[in-house]
Order: structure tokens, then C-alpha cells, then sequence
């Protein structure tokens, strides 16, 4: 299973701290997320997402994965009419096998083979139908324009979801964090001087607009 190794979130030059993130570790499976609000409201829809889906931890040991992805099906399908939205990306972690899901821009990294979620936004878009050059997608003009995320009321279809037969380590940023490099080969090789580094890597290469960063880094448990 996964646990946690480093953690960092930071309002940067916001006038409020939207990222949620959370972990949740059993003997038998883990559950980790961050939720990356927009839209600012008060009360938001990233707390009432966050305790909703913070109580998967009543969840048994013994639970199946079918029982787990419901349980997230559940807390996204809450709705108390709450506004707002949220880029968001969830890992479960099972024996021989980790599901991503994703909605929006926040990301999930694989840090043994450097792969990492496809965002949901204009900018992909332009670049999966040959109109953009896959390396303007950190600095493209329509990268913070969405074309998927969470909102009250939604369900876990609205996710998209990847399945890998094995486990390694994860990190989970929001977009906070990686838009801070000029490219996947840049934060690569800034993943490679681990956590610690990293942040400071992002924190150095920050812009003066600087958004929300939220930093999830989950190493594999020797149990």
C-alpha cells in the first residue's frame, strides 16, 4: 500500500488556501486525493468533497474495491447545494494493482516510470487535435480553461479513471505546483532529487502570480 512520505501545500499569492488533500492507509489498501477548488465560496464545495470522502476511513479492512470505489461514488454524488468546483485526482492503491481518477488539471506522477495523468483542459485539447506544439502546454494561453471537473451532485463517471497492475511510488501535485516547470522533462528531473528538492525546485522557479501548491508524495509500504 501507499503511505505518506512528504507532504506541502501553500497559498502562494491567493487570497485563500482552496487545495484539500487527505490519505487514508489500511493494512490491505490506501486512499489518497487532492482536491484543487476554484470558483471561491464560502462555505466551498472542496470541504464538503473533503469530508465526504475523509469518511472512506470507516471503511473495513476486508473492503473490495468495488466497495471502495463506491464509497468515492458516494462522496462525490453528495449534494447539500453547495457552489464551486474542484480539479481533483484520487489514488487507490490495492494489492498488485493502483487506479488513478482524475478530473480537471491536478495530476498524478507514477515516480518510478515518470508517467503521469493527461490533463483535462483547452490546451490538451488544441494539442491532441495538432493544433498546439506538445511542449506550449505549460505556458499555453488556454491551460487553466477546463473541460472537466467536479461539481455538487456529479458522480464518479465524470472521472476519468486508469488501472495499473502494479504499484510504485506516487506523488500528487495541483496545478500549483507542476506549472512551475517549463516542461514533463524539467519536473522529471526535479523528481529525481526527491521530495524535499522538488518543492524547493517549485517554489524557485514560482512566478509573482504564484496559485495554491499542494504537494501528496506517497512512497510503497514494506507491509
Amino acid at each position: 500500500m501507499l503511505k505518506i512520505k512528504f507532504t506541502y501545500s501553500d497559498i502562494g499569492h491567493r487570497s485563500e488556501n482552496l487545495d484539500r488533500f487527505g490519505h487514508i492507509e489500511k493494512e490491505r489498501w490506501s486512499f489518497s486525493y487532492i482536491l484543487d477548488g476554484f470558483n471561491i465560496k464560502d462555505p466551498h464545495y472542496v470541504d464538503t468533497l473533503k469530508a465526504q470522502l475523509d469518511r472512506i476511513k470507516d471503511l473495513p479492512e476486508s473492503s473490495s474495491e468495488e466497495q471502495i470505489l463506491d464509497s468515492i461514488n458516494q462522496a462525490i454524488e453528495f449534494n447539500n447545494h453547495l457552489s464551486g468546483k474542484a480539479s481533483v485526482a484520487l489514488v487507490v492503491c490495492l494489492p498488485n494493482k493502483t487506479i488513478t481518477l482524475t478530473a480537471g488539471d491536478t495530476r498524478v506522477y507514477r515516480l518510478a516510470s515518470l508517467e503521469r495523468t493527461t490533463d483535462h483542459s483547452k490546451a490538451q485539447e488544441m494539442i491532441d487535435l495538432g493544433r498546439s506544439d506538445k511542449s506550449s502546454l505549460y505556458k499555453h494561453p488556454l491551460r487553466k480553461y477546463l473541460v472537466k471537473s467536479l461539481e455538487p451532485g456529479c458522480s464518479i463517471e465524470k472521472l476519468t479513471k486508469n488501472i495499473h497492475y502494479d504499484n510504485e511510488d506516487i506523488m500528487i501535485c495541483s496545478d500549483g505546483v507542476w506549472s512551475c516547470f517549463k516542461s514533463d522533462n524539467e519536473l522529471h528531473n526535479s523528481i529525481l532529487n526527491g521530495s524535499e528538492n522538488f518543492k524547493e525546485q517549485a517554489l524557485l522557479n514560482r512566478t509573482d502570480n504564484r496559485d495554491n501548491m499542494t504537494i501528496l508524495w506517497l512512497e510503497k509500504s514494506e507491509s
